[in-house]
């Protein structure tokens, strides 16, 4: 067991500074037009640098809900409170997010192979690729890197917990406290979560995979508990279309064409049905965007080797995710809150996701909970391998 440890651990170190020079010269060649030019931060740095930046909290104006700005304020807050180098560049803070980001992802990484020794090759391509993914994408002057923050607190939440309610109470804290310093909607989430979790559990803890029987209930049991979301997701929407009409107006946004054209996003999720047509095509719209979310193969009209990547990682992440539900018997108590946080934070980004490319750069910055969807146990191994 010390030997697999060991092996993975001395690939990953060897590997690691790679990835790293590897993702950051994609980013400042092939993606530098769309990823440094047109990068948000450019904005943030003279804020940064000024002395009244303090860190602001959700709940106290409906208008922080709809743009973000809460999120952006605590970014900026962020760095003011680690500038100790007086960086005053967006270069600047790129180089110094990197550094920093990439020591608590290696230590991330090693301390999940110590407690996980039985990792195969499909669990450490994953790794690999996120390691690239948030190298290009999330680690520089942007939103995703604070939002990584709040992500580790999540996984610090379900690691070791003892019992299902225990678990539940330290997710809700995790939750709670990433609603008050990013975005309000992420409380939603909890409400998915526990949905999911008591849906999953129930069905697929005692379902026998071996029968047709089984097989059949599974895919029955998923179809259904989309159906279910999509079924809240109406409520909601129906909801917030009378009550509050600014955040609903958002969630329309959103689902249209003309976000995607806005931001010149060529992987801009394009609706299928026309805008304003109600709340019920709105909720079709967000049953079928699950789907696209999760098997984005409309890109491959687009053809781009970065697009190739990305359904590669989400066909990678839906074996895992298909795997732990399978085999949820055999899981332990994190890999199944681990599972089920993922699928309800995919659930809740079908909802606000206006193109895949802001779709990659969200789902990686949860890595720290989905590292632990990958499975620890050696039965469980044996029996999927």
């Amino acid at each position: 067991m010390n030997q697999t440890i060991n092996n993975n651990i001395n690939r990953f170190s060897l590997y690691f500074l790679f990835f790293i020079i590897l993702a950051k010269v994609v980013r400042y060649t092939i993606m530098f037009d769309r990823l440094v030019l047109c990068g948000r931060g450019w904005d943030y740095v003279r804020d940064i640098n000024v002395d009244n930046n303090s860190f602001a909290f959700n709940f106290f104006s409906n208008n922080n809900y709809v743009r973000g700005s809460v999120a952006v304020n605590n970014v900026k807050a962020f760095c003011s409170s680690i500038n100790i180098f007086g960086i005053d560049s967006y270069y600047g803070w790129e180089i110094l997010i990197t550094i920093i980001f990439n020591i608590i992802l290696y230590r991330l990484v090693v301390q999940f192979y110590n407690n996980n020794p039985f990792i195969g090759k499909k669990e450490n391509i994953f790794i690999y690729l996120n390691v690239i993914i948030l190298n290009i994408f999330c680690f520089c002057l942007a939103k995703e890197f604070f939002q990584m923050l709040f992500w580790i607190i999540t996984m610090i939440a379900i690691k070791n917990a003892r019992t299902r309610w225990q678990g539940y109470f330290r997710v809700a804290l995790a939750l709670g406290i990433t609603v008050l310093f990013t975005r309000k909607y992420y409380g939603l989430m909890f409400v998915y979560f526990i949905i999911v979790d008591f849906f999953v559990d129930k069905v697929f803890s005692t379902v026998d995979v071996t029968t047709r029987r089984g097989k059949i209930k599974i895919v029955f049991s998923i179809i259904f508990l989309l159906t279910i979301m999509a079924f809240m997701y109406f409520i909601l929407s129906s909801f917030l279309m009378m009550e509050a009409e600014d955040v609903y107006d958002e969630m329309e946004r959103v689902n249209t064409t003309d976000r995607g054209a806005a931001v010149g996003a060529v992987s801009a999720i394009t609706p299928i049905f026309n805008r304003g047509d109600g709340v019920v095509i709105l909720t079709l719209e967000y049953f079928i965007k699950i789907f696209r979310l999760m098997f984005p193969i409309e890109l491959l009209l687009h053809f781009k080797p970065t697009y190739v990547i990305t359904i590669f990682f989400q066909g990678l992440l839906f074996y895992f995710i298909v795997n732990n539900l399978i085999h949820r018997q055999h899981c332990t108590l994190e890999n199944k809150f681990a599972t089920d946080l993922f699928i309800a934070f995919w659930l809740m980004s079908a909802a606000f996701e206006p193109d895949f490319g802001s779709w990659l750069r969200h789902q990686s910055v949860v890595f720290p909970v989905t590292l632990y969807m990958l499975q620890n146990n050696r039965s469980f191994y044996i029996i999927c391998r």
